[in-house]
């Protein structure tokens, strides 16, 4: 089962992140650039459809199967390593929340000049996926 439960918190890790970053990049240029009201309406659909479709399934599905993985190996909270990955992943909550607020501050026409919050955020979320991932590969500071 432990294979099992690695592979779908990997899944859903690569569904949550990769979502993210279309998401915040699809965001960046929808707040840059001026658009017709029905052009701005088909984003805003696909920006939502992408969050409900892809960002918040992988969400739940890293969120649980990392903590029962935690529960069922609670030493590994012990580890200098770990700590720092649970910060990068709470970075990726605050990127999570940005987006989702960002859908709809565009829908409702606010927010639309400029973008770069959600540049800044495109590029928080790649360097927590990439910190993250040499975290869990190289664990340094674990003594192994």
């Amino acid at each position: 089962m432990g294979a099992w439960l690695k592979a779908a918190h990997v899944v859903g890790v690569v569904m949550w992140a990769g979502g993210l970053l279309a998401l915040t990049r699809l965001l960046w240029a929808h707040a840059r650039r001026p658009t017709a009201p029905e052009a701005s309406a088909r984003l805003i659909a696909v920006e939502r459809a992408l969050y409900r479709g892809l960002c918040a399934p992988g969400l739940f599905v890293a969120l649980f199967t990392g903590v029962f993985m935690l529960h069922q190996a609670q030493p590994l909270l012990t580890q200098p390593f770990m700590h720092a990955k649970l910060a990068l992943v709470a970075l990726l909550f605050v990127v999570d929340h940005l987006a989702m607020r960002g859908i709809g501050r565009l829908a409702k026409g606010v927010g639309t000049v400029g973008g770069g919050r959600y540049a800044a955020a495109h590029g928080v979320a790649a360097a927590v996926v990439v910190g993250a991932a040499v975290l869990v590969l190289v664990r340094p500071w674990s003594g192994a």
